[in-house]
């Protein structure tokens, strides 16, 4: 499908085909861009593989089920805030975790299955898409606001995935039989669509798995937006302009597969500062780290078995938040950097075993920025 984007979107001839040693300075806590990379995690120069220790489990109270997370879906870091925000669909609401959380706050406002969540001005306001739209809460006064709502007669806003812009509108995917639009709406004005996209989904090789596109996760780093779809285990990247509302397609991966670089169930996508990505892939239950231009680097590896992952986030303490749909379960690891020969020496999981274990241990010093008092 990379020819019908070039009928839309022609590539940018200015995109050059190396890599800059020079990362961009990151931007201050009160701006929605990531502030991490994923590259200094590694802190070592002699480590060349992501490595994720876990730290904490949300969602394991056996004596308290009800106050449990259930089938989360979607994930965010407020660095204002130093709060995580999840998208809890099984208890209709979206879900507050601190370091020092237990079962979290939590807001509903009538929601409905919701699927993902974006931080909009961090400290201020988050968005949550759900079936029945996008709605904006504000923390100063705890409401919501709807930002767009289905206005038709099937009653459902049949989009997935969502992400905010520098400029605080919101991006979300809406699926159509051939494969979808990207569609981009004011936070602050109902129904207010400021820009559509079309997204055209690649087609799978002979031989290849594909249950027609579906576009399901979406994430936006700045100037770059990532769709992953789990129809065609594919994900496509755009460079986006968000003062001038343009994008330009950038990479289109169809990548079905049990090897590296490959997927069995693609889903969530973060990016980095400097728009290297880390994609989930729920069917193998693993991490899988890319460049900026969508090529394969290595998996990640972790302390136990990872997670049947759907949403993920990441913040600048160098923590991973994963949502665990199946386990109905929120895991948070510690990255850092591992010589690469002692994953081959089979030192730690690669992620593909379905291990059981459970963190919950003391964090220790974050190394900067001070802990925020629990709310509960």
């Amino acid at each position: 499908m990379a020819l019908a984007y070039e009928a839309f979107f022609p590539r940018n001839p200015g995109l050059p085909d190396i890599h800059s040693n020079t990362l961009p300075p990151l931007d201050p806590p009160n701006s929605n861009r990531p502030r991490y990379y994923y590259s200094t995690m590694m802190q070592n120069p002699t480590y060349d593989t992501l490595y994720g220790k876990l730290w904490k489990t949300y969602g394991s109270l056996p004596n308290n089920p009800d106050h449990n997370v259930k089938r989360p879906l979607g994930a965010a870091y407020d660095e204002i805030m130093e709060h995580w925000i999840i998208a809890d669909s099984g208890n209709n609401c979206i879900r507050f975790y601190t370091e020092n959380s237990i079962v979290g706050d939590a807001a509903f406002g009538s929601l409905t299955n919701p699927s993902a969540v974006a931080v909009c001005v961090p400290g201020q306001t988050v968005a949550v898409l759900d079936d029945v739209g996008i709605r904006v809460y504000d923390y100063r006064n705890e409401s919501f606001f709807t930002a767009a709502k289905d206005e038709g007669k099937r009653g459902k806003f049949d989009c997935r995935g969502l992400g905010c812009t520098t400029q605080g509108d919101l991006v979300t995917i809406q699926r159509t039989f051939n494969g979808g639009k990207i569609n981009i709406y004011s936070s602050n004005q109902q129904n207010h669509l400021l820009r559509t996209f079309p997204y055209f989904a690649p087609t799978a090789p002979h031989g290849g798995q594909s249950r027609g596109p579906n576009p399901c996760f979406l994430d936006v780093g700045g100037d770059r937006i990532i769709v992953t779809d789990l129809g065609v285990n594919a994900f496509t990247v755009f460079d986006f302009d968000a003062n001038q509302l343009n994008i330009r397609l950038r990479v289109q991966k169809e990548c079905y597969g049990r090897h590296e670089g490959q997927f069995q169930f693609i889903s969530g996508a973060r990016f980095d500062a400097k728009g290297d990505i880390l994609i989930a892939d729920a069917g193998s239950e693993r991490l899988q780290y890319f460049d900026d231009f969508g090529r394969f680097k290595h998996c990640v590896q972790f302390s136990d078995g990872f997670a049947y992952a759907s949403g993920i986030a990441v913040n600048s303490h160098n923590e991973l938040m994963v949502c665990d749909r199946k386990r109905s379960e929120c895991k948070v690891y510690k990255l850092s950097g591992k010589p690469a020969s002692e994953q081959r020496s089979g030192s730690s999981s690669s992620g593909y075993s379905g291990g059981a274990f459970r963190g919950g241990g003391g964090r220790g010093n974050r190394g900067g920025g001070g802990s925020r008092p629990y709310r509960r």
